[in-house]
C-alpha cells in the first residue's frame, strides 16, 4: 500500500515532510499475532492529525518525536521474511524500524 496516495485521497496537497511532529505514539504487542505494532498520529500543518498503524515492527529506534520527513520505502522486493517496509526521519534518523504492513488508520481535523 502507498501510504501517501492514501492520505492525498481526503488531503490532495499531503507531504510527509509537512507533519511537523508526533501528537502519539503507541507500541502495542499483538497476542493474537505474536507480534509488535506501533501506532503512530502525526500533526499536518497544524489543521489535520493522521494516524497510521505499523504491524510487524523490527529493528526499531525512537530518540525523538519531532520530525524532519517521515519516510516510508517499499522494500517487499528485498525478500527478508515479514518484512515490507522501511520507516525513517529523513534527515535526523530519530525514527527507524522496519514493518511488514502499514495502515491508513485516520484523518482529522485537528483543533
Amino acid at each position: 500500500m502507498n501510504i501517501e496516495l492514501e492520505i492525498k485521497k481526503q488531503i490532495s496537497d499531503f507531504s510527509f515532510e509537512k507533519c511537523s511532529r508526533v501528537e502519539k505514539l503507541l507500541i502495542e504487542w499483538d497476542i493474537i499475532h505474536s507480534r509488535d505494532n506501533i501506532s503512530l498520529t502525526l500533526i499536518y500543518l497544524d489543521t489535520y492529525l493522521i494516524s497510521i498503524k505499523f504491524f510487524g515492527i523490527s529493528r526499531t529506534k525512537i530518540c525523538n518525536l519531532w520530525l524532519n520527513e517521515l519516510f516510508i520505502k517499499d522494500v517487499s522486493d528485498y525478500g527478508w521474511e515479514n518484512v515490507k517496509y522501511y520507516i525513517s526521519d529523513e534527515g535526523t534518523d530519530s525514527v527507524e524500524f522496519y514493518c511488514s504492513d502499514v495502515e491508513l488508520v485516520s484523518i482529522e481535523k485537528w483543533k
